[in-house]
């Protein structure tokens, strides 16, 4: 009988180690059973958003300014009318936030070609962006100024 009860004993205490080994297994807190969310940098959201002018200007690949050619700009959020750039530069009112990524578009004589700024730098409320035609009718962005 004082065998069986031992047994036992051994029994329910190997019982008692496998269930609070396993128990801590499944104790372990995530970020999100706290209910907090981790963003990666990418994803931060945006609050530095601002008024950005930017002047574009176009020329060729002798260096001359492009004249009748209309440009837009668009953002993650607005996209501004067209601007007709009759001088060879326009000058576009966007609200860009930090780091996000302005879209030109350009329109003319046997023209329709897209180009992307990667992003506009923190606090540049001004940004000059030059941009080259090419015979092949493609724009190429040559020069950031600010």
């Amino acid at each position: 009988m004082r065998a069986k009860i031992v047994s036992i004993g051994y029994f329910l205490q190997l019982v008692l180690l496998v269930s609070l080994l396993w128990g801590m297994g499944g104790c372990v807190e995530t970020a999100h059973d706290r209910g907090v969310i981790y963003k990666s940098p990418d994803r931060i959201e945006r609050t530095g958003i601002q008024s950005t002018r930017i002047t574009v200007k176009l020329i060729d690949e002798r260096g001359m300014t492009v004249p009748s050619v209309d440009v837009s700009a668009a953002t993650e959020r607005s996209k501004d009318s067209d601007i007709t750039n009759s001088s060879g530069q326009a000058v576009v009112n966007v609200e860009v936030a930090e780091g996000e990524s302005v879209d030109f578009y350009f329109r003319g004589p046997n023209l329709e070609w897209t180009e992307s700024l990667v992003s506009v730098p923190p606090g540049v409320e001004t940004l000059k962006a030059i941009f080259k035609v090419r015979q092949n009718r493609t724009i190429t962005l040559v020069a950031l100024e600010f």
